[in-house]
């Protein structure tokens, strides 16, 4: 009954806007709250993004972020530190980023209040353990790489996994030294025939596209990093239902109270994640 409610709703944007008449659609507004979005990972210091909903009419970009909230980390229940408000970006987000460097298995939480919002509380969250990558194989010839690998489930364990493929391009002539992502796709531990899954990147096109001076240049990879990111299962409960929501009405409103969240009193992640990593030099 919900989907056909959405599509009801498309519909009739549709009729309006083919009559061209003027329209003025009303959602439910729960007033203003905190929304964020953030990644715990091993070995480094926290960083996420702190912004606030608002009704859906003539928003300017300076009226989401909140670059005067507090806001605490804490670890296993004790907290550990307050972040520090670094800046707002042209995502019309607020960040905010820590000192301390986090542990796998361990379990975090944050706490963020701002002026005439309601607290926010995260529900904790652990730091999955790394899965390792196993019998990588590859074939290299010129720009084109076939790269193959393992990855060992534990059966206990409900994460979910993206496999990718990077490059390291470096060009003293063009003055370039960045990674850029090349080809990665998600790996579902629901999938697993057993506890063993082989993964396969075939057809693989080396190629970086660097932009310098507003001239495209295609240039080769001075390595090829190897990665698999282990998310916790909140992460993949919230993506889950972001491409849901997405098919069912095309995701035209953000915030939605049908997308997952483990933020209580506001809306968004604090997902996590580990990552075993396999350099290759060319």
């Amino acid at each position: 009954m919900k989907a056909l409610g959405f599509y009801f709703i498309i519909i009739n944007i549709l009729f309006y806007a083919c009559t061209e008449r003027g329209i003025e659609l009303e959602f439910p507004f729960e007033g203003e709250k905190l929304k964020v979005s953030g990644f715990l990972v091993p070995e480094s210091p926290l960083s996420l993004a702190l912004s606030k909903t608002r009704p859906v009419k003539d928003l300017l970009d300076s009226d989401f972020v909140v670059p005067n909230a507090i806001v605490f980390l804490y670890e296993d229940g004790i907290r550990i530190e307050q972040l520090e408000f670094e800046r707002n970006t042209v995502f019309s987000e607020s960040l905010y980023k820590g000192k301390y460097l986090l542990q796998e298995g361990k379990s975090y939480s944050i706490e963020a209040a701002a002026p005439n919002l309601p607290t926010i509380v995260s529900l904790p969250a652990l730091i999955p353990a790394k899965t390792f990558i196993k019998q990588l194989a590859y074939d290299i010839q010129g720009t084109k790489a076939n790269i193959q690998f393992q990855i060992e489930d534990d059966p206990k364990s409900d994460v979910l996994y993206f496999c990718q493929i990077r490059g390291h391009y470096i060009s003293d002539s063009l003055n370039v030294d960045t990674i850029m992502n090349i080809r990665g796709n998600y790996v579902d531990d629901d999938e697993f025939g057993n506890s063993i899954q082989v993964v396969n990147f075939e057809e693989v096109n080396l190629l970086g596209r660097i932009r310098v001076n507003g001239k495209i240049n295609r240039i080769a990879p001075k390595v090829i990093i190897v990665q698999v990111l282990t998310y916790s299962h909140s992460f993949e409960q919230y993506r889950e239902s972001v491409a849901d929501y997405d098919e069912e009405i095309g995701g035209f409103f953000q915030s939605s109270p049908f997308i997952f969240t483990n933020i209580k009193n506001g809306y968004g992640i604090i997902g996590a994640y580990n990552r075993d990593t396999i350099t290759i030099n060319l």
